[in-house]
């Protein structure tokens, strides 16, 4: 005989065994996906590891060279003044308004200065000035004159114009003739030809173009040097700048 009650029991015993069965699989599905998760790290790690591996070999194969280790303690680096400009350090040091009253009219009690500057002395280079198609010798003041008409422009306000190179050219050679003996060659300005003249001008003015810059800075020092000796004066015993010291160069009056 079928006991009442046997029913509900195995209902609930099939209720238990689902249950457990359900949790079963739950519990491996978790597992496996914790384990295909712990897998594709483990594959990460040792991509990355070989990535790391393959970096270090390349950066060691390179030859680095290491830098000596220096002993001695870094400081400040002091940049080294031009003498020029501690010259004009000192002169703004000068404090004119505790300097002492002059009577009136009186503007220093002492003055000290090298005087002026020059430019420098004609070389002569020897090129020849053609009259009448014909090469005549110079002397140094003869070819000084003539260079310095042929370092005038031909396409310039001078002798671009027609009528102003006409009194320009009158001018000149009333003046130019006056270097050359009375009964001397030169007697015409239209049998003078400066075209040799021009070209050695030309050829100076590319030559300065062309200079290395060693060239430059040895000839900026002379003339730091010059402007070390000329362009500052002491007055009442203070460093003073002075304006202009050349002395104007000879040349061709141009007009203004």
């Amino acid at each position: 005989r079928k006991r009442v009650g046997d029913d509900d029991e195995d209902f609930v015993s099939s209720k238990v065994s689902k249950s457990h069965k359900h949790k079963k699989e739950k519990k491996h599905k978790k597992d496996k996906k914790h384990k295909k998760h712990k897998k594709s790290k483990k594959e990460k790690k040792h991509k990355r590891d070989k990535y790391v591996k393959a970096e270090e070999g390349y950066s060691s194969s390179k030859k680095v060279k290491k830098e000596p280790k220096s002993t001695k303690t870094r400081g400040p680096t002091i940049k080294e003044l031009h003498p020029l400009k501690k010259l004009e350090m000192a002169m703004k040091a000068h404090k004119w308004w505790e300097a002492e009253k002059l009577p009136e009219g009186m503007k220093w009690k002492s003055l000290e200065h090298n005087g002026v500057m020059f430019p420098p002395a004609y070389e002569p280079h020897g090129v020849k000035l053609v009259y009448d198609g014909k090469e005549i010798d110079m002397t140094p003041e003869q070819e000084e004159v003539a260079t310095l008409y042929a370092a005038v422009p031909l396409d310039g306000p001078q002798l671009g114009d027609a009528k102003v190179a006409k009194v320009f050219n009158k001018n000149f050679f009333t003046d130019f003739k006056k270097l050359f003996p009375r009964n001397g060659v030169v007697k015409k300005f239209d049998l003078l030809d400066f075209s040799k003249l021009r070209a050695h001008v030309l050829a100076e003015r590319e030559a300065r173009k062309g200079l290395t810059k060693e060239q430059k800075e040895a000839k900026k020092a002379i003339e730091d040097e010059k402007k070390m000796k000329y362009t500052f004066a002491f007055v009442d015993g203070n460093i003073q700048k002075i304006g202009n010291v050349m002395v104007e160069p000879p040349g061709l009056f141009r007009g203004r």
